[in-house]
């Protein structure tokens, strides 16, 4: 790879905007046909609190997320699903069953908690 492809390469990771977010607010989505969850996330200061839906089959129960913090696309074209509307995609990747694992700060990181809104780098 030539260091043209590599510096193109480079310029499309940093169009892609991963933020640091903490659930707010968290509730059962029961008519979702794929989503199970909705999720309003505090993304800092400068972007507030946004929605998100989500598949979280091995969560249960939404209170158990408020305060955790997780990793979300943010800049997406907002999306509608059922009568909620999706701002961010909260990201995951899936575990040994095809279920949804959330991505998340390392929670042994000296200095706890990352800030609400920290980017991706």
């Amino acid at each position: 790879m030539g260091s043209t492809d590599a510096d193109g390469a480079l310029l499309d990771f940093e169009r892609v905007d991963v933020r640091v977010g903490t659930v707010a607010r968290c509730e059962a989505f029961p008519e979702g046909r794929y989503s199970t969850h909705v999720l309003w996330i505090d993304l800092g200061a400068e972007l507030g609190r946004m929605k998100s839906l989500a598949r979280l089959v091995h969560y249960g129960d939404p209170s158990a997320l408020v305060g955790r913090q997780v990793l979300c696309l943010v800049g997406l074209e907002p999306r509608q699903i059922g009568s909620h509307t999706s701002q961010v995609l909260t990201l995951a990747v899936p575990d040994a069953n095809g279920d949804a694992v959330l991505v998340v700060p390392d929670p042994n990181a000296a200095g706890g908690d990352v800030p609400a809104g920290g980017r991706l780098f």
